[in-house]
């Protein structure tokens, strides 16, 4: 037990003189906000620090902060700050706002003395070495990735500025902002790989250089006489609000069909989106029924209830049948996007696919949505961070790409590996705001 639970989840509660009274709960991958009334006080609660160790990844310290630090209040009163002891992650944080004012005003960052000062103030803040490398990784990426993301209202200026040649540079900012967000992307301990590199699961990846990293792959039950999970490569990535709103996955091979099926019924998949042709695949690779016969994988069995095409699109609703359970799955074959192109054809047939998606998803429940490409992480990658840039800009208002892209690659690195694709997701916001006046009506 860390700390007492002073807040209400719902409803209202009383100490003594003061009335706390929840006005509504925001949950996001990372933290939640609560807006709490005694006088309209916003709660931001981080909840990607594990005890007695340190958050993975900066990035969702940074990203914490950024939300603390943008969210508009009517009174400018001190922040409160606190952990169990008020001291290691408290000291952390306070310590990364000083040091990124410090950059902003100063044009210079003082670690040493910074955590001097407060430790004057309070004994042993920022408690430990790992606390005080965490502070450095987190004021890096702060400086290197700017975590202002731009209003809506201003991105199609700010695109266009993106494409203009500097001659400093002799290229376009663009190159320059990929380029650094390149240097920033982590770098995936082989440690992580070991279940995927057993000789018993060598078969199971297609390619020898993309492998799922441990701490976010997506298990399968144990089956046969092992008592450890089963196999699949495949991992969670978040979306902006869901931590586990996508896994992504390599197209089954022919020995690993009865995998995907087994990962769709045990994560309680209702949406799978295919972003590889049908034409790139081995006739053995197909995994669901083409016509009316149905198909059987292990103690699951596929029935194709129905077919339509539209606009690049190829639907296909199966039923699934397991120990006496059934499931609907529509399946999206997206069709615009050429075997031998690096892009899709347009920005307008992506963001048909995400509204297929999403309408589907509303019916189905919101589960995870399974997304799969022949390697698991181009094609794938494009889908996942152009719907999460999308869901953020439509909660948010603002377009966040680049911190969008660094924390799903935190969870598989080969996300958007080229300053091509990197452009396009830029087009897909572009024609997004084009089309919605929400966005194109949008003034300062």
């Amino acid at each position: 037990m860390k700390c007492s639970q002073y807040w209400p989840d719902e409803g209202s509660i009383e100490y003594e003189d003061f009335l706390i009274k929840n006005r509504g709960t925001e949950y996001f991958s990372d933290f939640i906000i609560r807006k709490l009334s005694i006088q309209k006080l916003f709660h931001f609660h981080f909840t990607a620090w594990p005890d007695k160790k340190m958050p993975k990844y900066a990035s969702s310290l940074v990203n914490f902060r950024h939300k603390v630090e943008t969210t508009f209040v009517t009174e400018n009163g001190p922040l409160i700050v606190h952990c169990s002891t008020g001291v290691g992650r408290t000291g952390t944080f306070i310590a990364l706002n000083v040091l990124s004012e410090q950059a902003t005003t100063v044009g210079y960052v003082d670690p040493v003395g910074c955590v001097n000062i407060l430790r004057r103030q309070r004994v042993d803040m920022v408690q430990t070495p790992d606390q005080y490398i965490f502070l450095h990784m987190a004021l890096l990426e702060t400086l290197m990735l700017s975590t202002s993301a731009i209003p809506a209202s201003r991105f199609l200026r700010a695109y266009e500025e993106l494409l203009v040649f500097e001659k400093t540079h002799r290229s376009r900012e663009i190159d320059v902002k990929f380029s650094r967000m390149e240097k920033m992307s982590p770098v995936t301990d082989e440690c992580q790989y070991v279940s995927a590199k057993q000789v018993r699961n060598r078969n199971k990846n297609r390619y020898s250089n993309i492998f799922p990293v441990a701490d976010h792959m997506p298990f399968l039950t144990p089956s046969g006489k092992r008592s450890e999970p089963d196999y699949i490569n495949a991992v969670f990535l978040p979306g902006y609000k869901k931590k586990g709103a996508f896994i992504v996955t390599q197209t089954p091979l022919q020995a690993t069909k009865t995998d995907f099926w087994r990962l769709v019924v045990e994560h309680d998949i209702h949406t799978a989106v295919m972003m590889n042709n049908r034409s790139v695949m081995e006739e053995g690779e197909i995994y669901w029924p083409e016509n009316e016969d149905p198909e059987t994988y292990g103690n699951i069995t596929i029935a194709k209830t129905g077919e339509e095409c539209e606009s690049g699109l190829r639907k296909i609703t199966l039923d699934l049948k397991w120990f006496g359970k059934t499931r609907t799955l529509q399946q999206i074959q997206f069709e615009g996007w050429p075997d031998d192109s690096a892009l899709p054809s347009s920005p307008k047939d992506v963001i048909y696919l995400l509204d297929a998606v999403q309408y589907w998803q509303h019916q189905s429940g919101n589960n995870p949505v399974l997304v799969h490409c022949m390697n698991g992480a181009d094609r794938s990658g494009l889908f996942c961070v152009a719907s999460a840039v999308l869901e953020r800009m439509k909660i948010e208002q603002d377009v966040a790409i680049t911190q969008v892209i660094k924390e799903i690659r935190n969870y598989r690195e080969q996300i958007i590996p080229s300053v091509d694709q990197f452009q396009f997701v830029h087009e897909v916001v572009k024609e997004y705001i084009l089309q919605n006046e929400t966005y194109s009506n949008f003034t300062d």
